[in-house]
């Protein structure tokens, strides 16, 4: 694994809208070995962004990943939401 010490797993956190504290707060609470912040625009032409209107968005969303090959980013705008989208999507069959 490249990267990587062997046994030693990689660790990536990210947020869309830590402040410097928070953000050295995030590298502090898991034990970053080095700390590293990268800032960059969300316009990035490797990823593709889709915004749907839906009624029932959990439905819409195990349809696109179950159907939709590769790895996605699913944006809330609260942790509480993160974790129920979490559970729902683990609950799912679908590991996130």
């Amino acid at each position: 694994m490249r990267g990587c010490q062997i046994g030693i797993p990689l660790l990536l956190a990210l947020t869309a809208s830590a402040t410097p504290e928070v953000a050295e707060d995030i590298m502090q609470q898991l034990k970053f070995s080095e700390p590293h912040v990268l800032r960059t625009s969300f316009a990035r032409s490797n990823l593709c962004y889709v915004v749907r209107n839906t009624e029932d968005k959990h439905e819409h969303l195990l349809r696109i990943l179950n159907n939709v090959p590769g790895t996605g980013i699913v944006y809330v705008r609260t942790r509480e939401k993160t974790e129920t989208i979490a559970g729902f999507l683990n609950e799912n069959g679908i590991t996130a």
